[in-house]
């Protein structure tokens, strides 16, 4: 897997946020350091496509990722500090109605069952999202 930022760039009016950003990933798990108001959170919301920057480009597979958006975000995850959770859903019906808007088979739910394993929500899985804690919820959310 390669992903390359090219020359990103981003302006809110006239204030530069970031100004050229290049930089190359090849797999593994990356953190992003920096002082407050540096541009962190804007850079990552641009990767994940939910901000448009002012300049440059995204290139997974060497292909710009506005080429096929589906395909690009089936591959690249983030997990945004807050998450947008419906709170009155169950862990399970959450997972499930994420599995339907990935494209997933109604009827096949055992990977749902599975993932709730692996990040250890099976045992609340029936538990409304509300009741979890912050660190749950940022399980449910990988």
């Amino acid at each position: 897997m390669k992903l390359e930022i090219k020359n990103i760039s981003k302006q809110y009016g006239k204030k530069t946020v970031l100004q050229g950003v290049s930089q190359e990933f090849s797999g593994g798990v990356y953190g992003l350091l920096g002082p407050n108001g540096a541009g962190k959170t804007t850079l990552l919301n641009i990767i994940a496509t939910v901000l448009k920057a002012s300049a440059g480009t995204i290139c997974y597979e060497q292909k710009n990722v506005f080429d096929d958006l589906a395909g690009y975000h089936s591959m690249v995850g983030y997990l945004p500090q807050k998450i947008g959770f419906y709170t009155h859903f169950t862990g399970y019906d959450m997972m499930k109605y994420m599995h339907y808007l990935k494209g997933g088979d109604r009827k096949n739910t055992r990977q749902i069952d599975e993932l709730l394993q692996r990040v250890n929500l099976y045992d609340v899985k029936d538990n409304k999202i509300a009741t979890y804690s912050g660190g749950m919820k940022q399980r449910l959310g990988i």
